[in-house]
């Protein structure tokens, strides 16, 4: 992934690099398991953790597919 420099990106970041403007579906993304780091006020999300999100919601033709690093995590 070379969306950003920067490991740990604000949530306003993440959803530039997730191309989602509106924080409402942001959030659905953070109940749906997206994962993010909260210090204090601070929140961040872990760029790497975006491709690893994505890639475990990732469905062809209404199925899920099983991609070879999931399949690895087994």
């Amino acid at each position: 992934m070379e969306y950003t420099k920067q490991r740990y990106v604000s949530y306003t970041e993440a959803m530039k690099i997730l191309n989602i403007s509106s924080p409402v579906t942001f959030r659905k993304y953070l109940k749906a398991g997206l994962p993010h780091i909260e210090v204090g006020k601070s929140k961040r999300i872990d760029a790497h953790d975006i491709d690893t999100f994505m890639k475990k919601h990732t469905y062809v033709k209404g199925k899920k597919v099983v991609l070879e690093d999931e399949a690895n995590e087994s």
